[in-house]
């Protein structure tokens, strides 16, 4: 299946104007004495507690009962393959977008929620519901589109006299000045383990030489040894031989390298938006976020961002052979509009119009990132999303050997071109 490569990015306040009404009505098929099956990978230090909490909320408003499992990413990946394989699903369970959610809709595995959502009344913002190839909505969404930003500490910001850089030379001086503190704190964080971290990274690094080159090299009009994709490379290369990230990061998870930032002890680290939420939390008043800067003198780094967010959005499936299929979806879109609305009182975007109000403003970080993005006119989707899993999993091991500093640019370059376009 062919999917774009790159999408626009409308400024928030179009996208409200153009909020899909859904249509509304009761599910006359709903049982009683529900009882749930729920299968997660949720990590509360990373999206927030909320999107956890949200869970026993939605039940209660059904009056279901739910048995909700959350297990660490890692193993919730071999798990839900293990399902499906099976034919052994949970009545719910969360899947990352496209790629990640294409087994289960080409294996007729889950239910569409395309009625459930239309019966629900909710409002929800059009990139989230835009139908598959089959005409329908597999997924209920459970966060806003996130895209990548750098998040940094004030308070060693302070102590380096730096201000958040704009160009790549800017960024590797930032690194020489945190390195040169000599006291434990360092410059830039990863959590390699599960090798998506530095895969994103270099993603970034890509774009910013050159917004189209993923999309190029995708339909045969440049390839992946192409200068774009080698000097972002040389980035990489350049940050493992300065020693820019914590010490243990190939073998260090996304979690316990966040726990590290929030301690103070790395100054920068490069993710998606959902960071946002624990990060404001954990960090408070020393949070600080910019734009991943430009790398190339004649480029406008405040043009084009990558997003984590392709046809499919990230969010809840429910399983073709659970035993309330009427019950399970509906439950699934109304979680969806749960944490939509604590994620909408913790000064966060929703995905559907909602009543609820931020509790406090905005917190000034994230205030600055909902000013920047008005001024992206074009996002480039992580590469992971819209390749199939057959080709992303090499790739990611690829990408690990490529952070761990024992392959060549000329080599990682050309075994990316044999795994992404053979």
């Amino acid at each position: 299946m062919k999917r774009k490569l790159t999408r626009y990015l409308a400024p928030a306040s179009l996208i409200l104007a153009s909020l899909l009404l859904l249509g509304c009505g009761p599910d006359a098929n709903v049982k009683k004495d529900v009882e749930l099956s729920i299968l997660t990978p949720f990590d509360a230090n990373i999206i927030g507690p909320e999107s956890i909490d949200a869970f026993q909320i939605a039940a209660d408003q059904l009056g279901y009962k739910i048995k909700l499992e959350n297990i660490n990413g890692d193993t919730y990946k071999t798990r839900i393959k293990v399902n499906l394989s099976g034919n052994e699903l949970p009545d719910l369970f969360f899947t990352w977008g496209d790629s990640d959610a294409m087994p289960f809709i080409t294996a007729k595995a889950v239910l569409p929620l395309t009625e459930a959502i239309k019966s629900s009344g909710f409002q929800f913002s059009p990139s989230y519901v835009t139908p598959f190839t089959d005409g329908n909505l597999y997924t209920a969404p459970y966060t806003a589109n996130d895209t990548f930003v750098v998040y940094y500490n004030k308070a060693i910001f302070q102590k380096i006299g730096k201000e958040p850089p704009k160009t790549w030379d800017e960024f590797i001086e930032v690194i020489k000045a945190v390195q040169g503190l000599k006291d434990g704190t360092y410059a830039l964080g990863i959590g390699e383990k599960e090798k998506w971290q530095g895969d994103l990274l270099y993603n970034q690094l890509v774009l910013r030489e050159d917004p189209q080159a993923f999309q190029k090299a995708m339909n045969g009009e440049m390839k992946f040894t192409d200068a774009p994709f080698v000097e972002a490379s040389k980035k990489v290369q350049q940050l493992v031989k300065m020693g820019a990230f914590q010490k243990g990061y190939l073998q260090m998870t996304p979690s316990e390298m966040n726990e590290l930032f929030f301690a103070g002890k790395i100054a920068m680290h490069a993710i998606g938006t959902w960071n946002f939420n624990p990060a404001i939390e954990k960090l408070g008043a020393d949070l600080g976020y910019f734009t991943f800067p430009q790398s190339k003198p004649d480029g406008s780094y405040m043009d084009a961002t990558t997003s984590m967010f392709g046809s499919i959005p990230n969010g809840m499936m429910v399983a073709g052979k659970t035993k309330f299929p009427a019950e399970a979806v509906k439950f699934a879109v109304a979680y969806s509009k749960v944490v939509n609305d604590l994620k909408v009182k913790k000064g966060q975007p929703g995905w559907i119009v909602t009543d609820a109000k931020a509790d406090t403003p905005p917190h000034p970080a994230y205030q600055q990132y909902l000013d920047d993005t008005p001024k992206f006119t074009m996002t480039q989707p992580w590469w992971f999303g819209v390749v199939d899993a057959a080709v992303g999993l090499p790739m990611r091991d690829l990408s690990q050997l490529h952070y761990s500093g024992t392959i060549t640019t000329e080599k990682y370059v050309e075994e990316l071109q044999k795994i992404l376009k053979p």
